[in-house]
């Protein structure tokens, strides 16, 4: 309708948002109606197309919608949503394809609606998702902050650049009165554990370095926002109706109370402090490299914020003598194992000495490592002696433990706050209101199936429309297609995100149009990510970079010099048909300008809209 505007206010149909466009299909059923009475013959064929269409949408219905029930919903910079799932039975999707989503936890109208978006499978984004999925089907979250090139385990502990994570400090734990005091205060008192950790924030402060507050809280009596309310730990919480917010429980202790300057972190409802929380958000403000890990309970939030920590590439320290949980036994196995597979085990004094003095640093490590390595020995030494009836040596390895994890396959897409719809997604998980919950039909073949009939794909994206693209660069590994990548962006958080994919492309050819333009390092961190990635900070001619692609390479194929000419059009047909533009992306007038440059040359082309 936007191709003819004269039809009047018809035209406004076009732009009306895909549910309206979508319902007013079924203004066709009086039609239907109308038929049926009107001649046999067409009765006839209106049931049969009923029919067909009836059970192709109750196949869709029944065999290819799913439940979802643990699903990631990560907020990008910008303001995008990256959805994350790993694929249940029944559910194999291909790059390229596409499916609808239905999220009922949003407010209506748009808990109620389905909307289509292309999807993606690899997981290598700069926030890109791991899946295990361990025997009880636990979706966990891997996204690294620094790469492994970049992981800061084992450098220097910088003070500006270290922040103190003291974690569940609250009344309900460390004071008289509390529901939990009881059963901590035996190792609390034993390692004069509040003392110390006062003393080592105050330190913190005065050198430079951060001191966070992750406090754990519920605000549901109903257990609705506790994360596994039926389960363990969490269970016992909601069963004990603790931490319960704005209550003297869930308060922090006098000793640990924030000081100006420190950070309280918001959202902690499960065990490990970094999922459904702006931990990683106030980590990267600051600039921090080093964290300090503090609190309760050593062998739960404790040990749990510690492994994401350095599986996110942060130098991991935890205080040995600055946590605590419910007996000695359990503070000893945390705190001289699990400690010391994922981070650097150190006394409260110990850090302080090293934030005062950096220079420090490599005696006070080394006697922490000397520490490490005597109790490892004696550990060893006790190890070797025990013996089982037959006075051989005990086998404590249980092989059925090594069964049950798997990799499971993922499926990603990418939202981005355009509509009513996405705007109100990205509000939800802003607010931490996202319930790793939804339903999705499909997939669907999309345009972009269309590759697999060509040889050469020029790949054109604006915006958030680089998902298909990646979909195929995905799909069709190494020179399997040549595939080159022409992308408009004006997001930079979104072009760092998408940059580790790029390499996916025989040739990358970037043009951004935000403001401000890039520095020289950014576009080198963009650059490195492997493969043939050009930036350019302008806005592209892309009917002439159409044509600049296809006739470059055509002319290293055919031998022909750089000087030298060639035709496009009186290339053989052969050769054109091998060809295909594909273009997702928000414009009705680019998607006809390349669709008729690409008539022109007679290649293939297909394309995806937005409001498609």
């Amino acid at each position: 309708l936007q191709r003819w505007p004269r039809v009047g206010r018809l035209a406004a149909l076009g732009r009306a948002p895909f549910e309206i466009r979508f319902n007013v299909h079924y203004l066709f059923l009086p039609l239907i109606v109308v038929l049926c009475i009107h001649a046999s013959r067409l009765m006839v064929a209106t049931l049969v197309a009923a029919c067909v269409w009836g059970g192709d949408y109750l196949y869709q219905v029944v065999c290819r919608t799913f439940r979802l029930d643990v699903v990631e919903f990560t907020r990008l910079e910008d303001g995008g949503v990256q959805v994350l799932w790993t694929n249940p039975r029944g559910f194999a999707p291909n790059s390229g394809e596409y499916v609808k989503i239905q999220i009922p936890w949003l407010p209506e109208p748009y808990g109620s609606q389905w909307h289509p978006f292309s999807l993606y499978l690899r997981e290598a984004t700069a926030k890109g998702l791991s899946v295990a999925n361990a025997a009880g089907g636990e979706l966990q979250e891997n996204r690294r902050v620094f790469s492994a090139a970049e992981a800061k385990g084992g450098s220097d502990v910088v003070p500006s650049k270290t922040a103190l994570l003291m974690i569940e400090f609250q009344n309900e734990f460390t004071s008289e009165g509390g529901k939990l005091h009881l059963s901590v205060k035996d190792v609390m008192e034993s390692q004069d554990m509040l003392a110390k950790c006062q003393r080592l924030c105050r330190t913190a402060r005065t050198c430079g370095a951060k001191v966070f507050h992750l406090p754990i809280t519920f605000e549901k009596a109903d257990g609705s926002d506790n994360p596994n309310a039926r389960l363990g730990i969490l269970k016992g919480c909601q069963d004990g109706q603790l931490f319960r917010a704005f209550t003297w429980a869930a308060d922090f202790h006098p000793m640990m109370t924030p000081s100006p300057g420190d950070v309280v972190v918001k959202g902690k409802r499960g065990l490990d402090s970094f999922p459904g929380t702006d931990l990683e958000a106030r980590l990267r403000e600051h600039g921090i490299e080093t964290v300090v890990i503090g609190g309760l309970l050593t062998n739960c939030c404790v040990e749990s914020t510690m492994r994401t920590a350095f599986e996110k590439g942060y130098n991991t320290v935890t205080l040995t003598d600055g946590t605590a949980c419910f007996s000695a036994a359990e503070q000893d196995a945390a705190t001289n194992g699990t400690f010391k597979m994922f981070s650097t085990p150190m006394k409260c004094d110990d850090v302080a000495a090293l934030l005062e003095d950096p220079a420090r640093r490599e005696s006070v490590m080394n006697a922490a490592e000397a520490a490490s390595r005597l109790t490892d020995s004696l550990a060893s030494i006790a190890e070797s002696q025990q013996v089982d009836a037959d006075g051989q040596h005990a086998v404590s390895i249980d092989e059925d433990a090594r069964r049950g994890l798997e990799t499971f396959d993922t499926t990603q897409i990418f939202v981005m706050p355009v509509g009513d719809w996405t705007r109100a997604l990205s509000q939800a998980v802003l607010k931490r209101r996202q319930r790793r919950a939804c339903w999705v039909r499909g997939p669907f073949v999309s345009p972009y199936a269309a590759a697999k009939d060509f040889s050469q794909l020029i790949l054109y994206a604006s915006g958030i429309g680089i998902t298909p693209a990646l979909g195929v660069m995905g799909q069709y590994a190494g020179s399997t297609r040549m595939k080159f990548l022409v992308w408009s962006t004006r997001s930079a958080p979104m072009l760092k995100f998408f940059a580790p994919l790029l390499g996916d492309a025989q040739l990358a050819m970037i043009f951004y149009t935000g403001r401000p333009r890039l520095g020289q390092a950014e576009l080198d961190a963009i650059t490195s990510q492997g493969g043939n990635i050009i930036v350019q900070q302008h806005r592209p001619d892309l009917l002439h970079t159409l044509e600049e692609v296809m006739r470059g390479y055509e002319k290293s194929a055919a031998g022909i010099s750089r000087a030298g000419e060639l035709d496009l059009r009186r290339l053989d047909h052969n050769t054109r048909a091998a060809w295909c533009a594909l273009y997702c992306g928000g414009s009705h007038a680019i998607r006809d300008q390349l669709e008729g440059c690409a008539k022109d040359l007679g290649i293939g082309f297909q394309a995806e809209l937005f409001d498609w």
